[in-house]
């Protein structure tokens, strides 16, 4: 681990956990920069460093603007969240909050904080004519054809993303009727999903999301299944925000897992929040959970989540790559392969 990694795991970390002394003379500005437009991390390196004299104004500089433009997107995406939660409600159309907003505000953290690059709504099936009716301002985003018919095929979580303009600003809208893609490891039954909610405010608006529980699968599972940990520091610290701004029944945490079927997924994620960013975890849930675990999927996983803080040039083939290595079998592993190329030639055709 570089430097300038030490230094920004330093800072994610809560304040009691942080070294309370530490050398940022030798530190390689630029590269600390990349590492944070990787991880969206801008906001809290900000926070940090603005007072330390040892930092060049020019970084200060690059983070202050970094975290105000940041600040804009998160505000007019708060908005529109506002206003599309109210049209829905208007309709009678049930959903819940996904990721977004809803982390934050479980976080008990400010807008400002946490990069947000679209809204994320899940609903039940049954409700997606009625939801696309309500949708009549947004546009399917432009691509091929034959890119959703894949994406459908293996992924199919969600419809085809859905965009619009407002304030000069491009905002994403992903109607999710799952949180996982079809091809997965996992047993998550909807109903679960539905019978595990907790209520949030949006300014007046009451809104539902997942309760803290399932909403730590869900992150851990996000970063470690989705995501494959990459720009990953930004999952680890919303899981961390969670765990120490709110009181977990960790009972539920290891019965829920164990239900799903993603305990080794929620076990390395926890694990490696613990190792980097001294979240305070109990060892006794790491054991439980490791205990009814895969041995050899823990070890899949645990190779991935070591390069976490690693910067990779071209994530998209390193997240296939991972999907194969994560197959549960030869033939979801042949599956997937073919999935994946067929993706490349599509996104080939589209760029040219």
């Amino acid at each position: 681990m570089n430097d300038e990694e030490k230094l920004l795991l330093n800072i994610l970390k809560t304040r009691k956990n942080r070294f309370t002394y530490f050398n940022i003379e030798d530190i390689n500005w630029g590269k600390f920069l990349k590492l944070n437009k990787y991880h969206f991390t801008w906001y809290r390196s900000h926070n940090y460093l603005k007072e330390k004299e040892e930092t060049p104004e020019k970084v200060k500089k690059e983070l202050k603007s970094l975290t105000l433009s940041n600040s804009k997107r998160n505000l007019v995406l708060l908005s529109e969240t506002k206003e599309l939660c109210k049209k829905l409600k208007e309709k009678k159309i049930d959903f819940i909050l996904l990721k977004g907003l809803s982390i934050i505000k479980q976080a008990k953290e400010n807008e400002s904080s946490r990069f947000m690059v679209d809204i994320d709504l899940l609903v039940k099936k049954k409700e997606l004519e009625k939801i696309t009716s309500a949708l009549k301002d947004y546009n399917i985003i432009k691509t091929n054809k034959n890119y959703w018919r894949n994406w459908k095929k293996y992924y199919g979580h969600h419809e085809p993303v859905l965009v619009k303009s407002k304030n000069n600003q491009k905002i994403l809208l992903e109607i999710h009727t799952n949180i996982v893609p079809n091809i997965n490891p996992f047993k998550i039954k909807k109903e679960l999903l539905w019978e595990n909610i907790s209520e949030i405010r949006l300014k007046k608006e009451k809104l539902k999301s997942f309760n803290l529980e399932l909403q730590i699968i869900y992150l851990c599972i996000q970063t470690s299944f989705h995501n494959k940990f990459l720009q990953g520091l930004r999952n680890l610290k919303d899981i961390d925000l969670i765990i120490t701004n709110n009181k977990i029944n960790w009972g539920r945490i290891v019965s829920l897992s164990l239900e799903t079927k993603t305990q080794e997924f929620v076990y390395v994620t926890l694990k490696t929040t613990k190792k980097l960013l001294s979240t305070t975890i109990p060892t006794d849930v790491l054991t439980k959970l490791r205990k009814q675990s895969n041995f050899r999927q823990i070890k899949r996983i645990e190779k991935i989540a070591r390069n976490v803080l690693k910067i990779h040039n071209f994530p998209k083939l390193i997240d296939w790559k991972y999907n194969i290595i994560l197959a549960k079998d030869f033939r979801t592993k042949l599956k997937v392969i073919i999935i994946s190329v067929k993706f490349l030639i599509e996104k080939i055709i589209q760029n040219k």
